[in-house]
């Protein structure tokens, strides 16, 4: 065999390498996106994203609006993850 085809079936090896690849990583990202849009969505998760923006705003001395602010910032922040995994 010449030395281009041994090049040609080496580049040809590694684009099916590469496709394989990425088919492989997609079907990891949906079932990632999957499985955190399921536990994204719970109810406990939202509560605990709501605890956790209080917690924060407690401890950076933020004022009772700011506060709430953080709480519904934080709330959102989960709701938008969600619609973004769908």
């Amino acid at each position: 065999m010449s030395e281009l085809a041994l090049l040609a079936d080496g580049v040809a090896d590694a684009e099916r390498r590469l496709l394989d690849r990425r088919r492989s990583v997609k079907r990891q990202a949906v079932a990632l996106a999957a499985h955190a849009r399921r536990r994204l969505a719970s109810p406990v998760a939202l509560l605990a994203a709501a605890g956790v923006g209080y917690v924060l705003a407690t401890k950076t001395g933020r004022s009772r609006i700011g506060k709430a602010f953080s709480v519904l910032q934080l709330a959102l922040a989960a709701l938008t993850a969600i619609k973004a995994a769908e």
